[in-house]
């Protein structure tokens, strides 16, 4: 099927792993540019491989397949692939040794890219480039490399140029930053006030200069940048600041066009033209057929019809046309990328405080584990089965309890019965933003005697505490090549390397 030059601008989300046939009349219908692949589309590595191979028969040879595969919280793939820990775990090991973190952030986007190219997808929506200025920002935490722009500037840069080398082109994401949001994107519509923006670009300006070919901008409100309009639908912020600015002439990529930052506060035709009219070449919607449709309808009648908003046809035809796909690299090298993980996770591993001197810890314990709530399409939630077992079998001599996500007076108080002179070792999973997670971890540690915090998440869990005596370990995330690497330094079988970057 040949591509049609107005909705090539579409790169959408499928339901499932496999084309039926309603998936299949609606690619017909739509026929996009691009689709992005999500944890859905995955039941394994062959399935995906099978999927992708259709969707070329379909759609034909220009297809764009990408997927949102970032390490730590956004994982697509979380067993079939390598998990790598994620960009705060790596801005951890960095931040006390800056040249092996860029070295590893390196061979991490190149070893993770050539296990996405083998597969047939060409573009990875990452890295994240946003600054963890605040720990008020429920949409980012440790999707960021720390607060530092420099260290995300290194560590950034040192992505794309891995993941162009592994054979993937890499996607910036959310310009102009959106560090100082205190809402959730997924949910609702951040409104960032005046303030010096500057600082939260220079990442993005360096992995330019780095390389990177797409960026993709983020449902905010900068009020010192455009007063009215998030940077999805302003001129001033994609065409203005990006484009003039920054000089980029290569492809930007809207955030998923679904999203609660958009769904409730515009009509969805006013945010298709005004993505368009900003300067938008890509618009991603990753969930709604019909809306996939209403998207390419609009586009359409905007080309036929020679619509303003719809933006110069050539120019963004000549962008797309533009995208230099790396030639296929070397095939994927597991046991090294298993390696870079387990290297990246370990030296990440901080010890905030211990002035109680309960680190390395001996002899039996309790874990207690609240789950993560889900509740956006951000992050795959810790329930605590696979993950959680994995830690207590790391640690040895552990008896696992497992909470509400916002634990109960009554789940307290068998807890601390249950743990009676044993380490109490408290899990936390999102205190900074939950008052019963946040209530559990301090009476915890007020109340047990030989009581640490394991941040198994945000580091920001930390601040709930910090007027309390105990000791606090960070993981920067769950995934079991983190949590094997936090029960080793738990129980002095190595040291701990990392440094807050927050």
């Amino acid at each position: 099927m040949s591509s049609d030059p107005a909705t090539r601008r579409l790169w959408i989300g499928i339901p499932g792993p496999t084309l039926d046939d309603a998936t299949r009349a609606t690619l017909e219908d739509v026929r996009p540019g691009g689709v992005v692949l999500f944890r859905r589309n995955v039941a394994s590595l062959d399935g995906v491989r099978a999927l992708i191979r259709s969707l070329h028969e379909l759609l034909g040879p220009d297809l764009i397949v990408s997927v949102d595969h970032e390490g730590g919280l956004v994982t697509r793939f979380h067993r079939e692939l390598t998990v790598f820990p994620g960009n705060m775990a790596l801005g951890a090991a960095a931040y006390r040794e800056p040249s092996m973190g860029e070295h590893l952030g390196e061979e991490q986007g190149e070893l993770s890219a050539r296990e996405l190219r083998d597969l047939g997808i060409r573009v990875n929506l990452a890295p994240v480039l946003d600054l963890a200025t605040s720990g008020d920002n429920p949409g980012i935490t440790i999707r960021s490399f720390g607060a530092p722009a420099e260290l995300a500037e290194k560590l950034g840069s040192a992505l794309v140029r891995g993941t162009l080398r592994g054979g993937v082109l890499p996607t910036l994401k959310h310009f102009p930053g959106k560090g100082e949001a205190t809402v959730d994107a997924h949910l609702d519509l951040p409104v960032i006030p005046d303030g010096d923006q500057d600082p939260h670009l220079l990442p993005f300006r360096a992995a330019l200069r780095a390389g990177a070919p797409l960026v993709m901008t983020s449902h905010v409100i900068y009020r010192a940048l455009d007063a009215e309009r998030p940077a999805t639908l302003s001129p001033a912020v994609v065409n203005g600041l990006l484009r003039e600015g920054l000089g980029f002439e290569g492809v930007v990529v809207s955030d998923d066009l679904e999203m609660g930052a958009m769904r409730r506060h515009f009509g969805f035709d006013d945010v298709v033209q005004g993505a368009c009219a900003a300067g938008h070449d890509v618009l991603c919607i990753a969930h709604d057929a019909d809306l996939h449709r209403r998207a390419a309808a609009l586009l359409r009648a905007g080309r036929d019809d020679g619509a303003i908003w719809y933006g110069d046809a050539d120019v963004v035809a000549a962008r797309l046309d533009g995208l230099r796909f790396p030639a296929a690299p070397t095939p994927p090298d597991l046991a090294r990328a298993a390696s870079v993980a387990e290297a990246i996770a370990g030296r990440a591993i901080t010890i905030l405080r211990d002035e109680a001197g309960r680190i390395p810890v001996a002899g039996p314990c309790v874990l207690a584990l609240p789950t993560l709530r889900r509740e956006t399409e951000v992050e795959d939630p810790l329930r605590g089965e696979e993950d959680a077992s994995a830690l207590a079998d790391a640690l040895g001599e552990t008896e696992i309890v497992r909470l509400s996500t916002e634990p109960t007076g009554e789940e307290l108080d068998g807890l601390l019965s249950l743990a009676g002179d044993r380490t109490l070792l408290v899990g936390s999973t999102n205190a900074r933003f939950l008052d019963g997670q946040r209530a559990y971890v301090r009476r915890c540690l007020q109340e047990h005697p030989r009581a640490v915090l394991l941040a198994l998440r945000s580091p920001f869990d930390a601040e709930v505490a910090a007027d309390l005596d105990g000791s606090v370990v960070l993981s920067y995330g769950f995934r079991a090549v983190q949590l094997r690497a936090l029960a080793a330094v738990v129980r002095g079988a190595t040291r701990a390397y990392g440094q807050s970057p927050v």
